[in-house]
């Protein structure tokens, strides 16, 4: 006589697995004005183990505070201002643990590229500039170069010059200014007693769209003229040349 039994064996999970992302780096573009919340990406990883022993947490290191993982999906958003001119990429590590007991992870690598918008005005290297340019100077003289920077990139960054304002007005003008090298020369004869003073305005701006504008004004005055550049301000400065 015979008989027959079933033997059920259950096979317990271990922590065996480490978590796997699908990649070892990720890369991602976000604007230097895009607000905060704004979710980017969102990053996988995979445990093949069982219950806690194959659920994953996710988290960052790096990233000084800019950026936020999700625990749980793993969605990445921005948490803090970014701004191109100050910091143009991060580098951060995510790291995907399962909550097994001892615990797995894996690590990955989050590169964030930050790219420019046209957030910056161009702006005069001096608050004021001055030159004494004598009555009998030469046409063509080179008087002085003005000088704006702007932190921004590419086109958005490239700065011209022009004049929008000479007083009293004169045709032909009196003055030149070299759109990209920002050199001004002296296009006519001066006569002190003609005209005392001459005052320019003067403007930089950057080649993004919009285009940026920074404005400056000068003054050309009495018989040894005083240049004087301000930011945003009218300068006179009083003649202490002897005739």
């Amino acid at each position: 006589m015979s008989a027959t039994a079933t033997l059920l064996v259950q096979v317990s999970d271990v922590n065996d697995n480490v978590p796997k992302f699908s990649e070892a780096e990720y890369q991602v573009e976000v604007s230097e004005t895009e607000s905060v919340g704004k979710s980017l990406l969102t990053l996988s990883a995979l445990d093949p183990d069982e219950g806690v022993n194959g659920r994953i947490r996710y988290s960052l290191r790096g990233g000084e505070g800019r950026f936020f993982i999700d625990p749980v999906s793993g969605m990445v958003s921005v948490a803090g201002p970014l701004d191109r001119e100050t910091k143009a990429e991060y580098s951060l590590l995510v790291v995907a643990e399962d909550q097994g007991r001892p615990a797995r992870s894996a690590t990955a690598t989050l590169l964030v590229q930050v790219s420019d918008v046209n957030d910056n005005v161009p702006k005069f290297s001096e608050a004021e500039y001055q030159v004494e340019v004598s009555e009998t100077e030469s046409v063509g003289k080179s008087l002085l170069t003005l000088s704006a920077l702007d932190p921004d990139e590419g086109v958005n960054g490239r700065v011209t010059y022009n004049i929008f304002q000479q007083s009293p007005s004169s045709d032909p003008a009196v003055f030149e200014l070299d759109s990209s090298s920002g050199t001004l020369r002296l296009v006519q004869a001066l006569d002190h007693n003609e005209v005392k003073e001459y005052s320019l305005k003067v403007q930089a701006s950057d080649g993004g769209s919009p285009s940026l504008v920074g404005n400056v004004f000068n003054t050309f005055g009495e018989r040894y003229a005083s240049f004087t550049v301000g930011m945003n301000s009218l300068w006179s400065l009083p003649n202490t040349s002897e005739t």
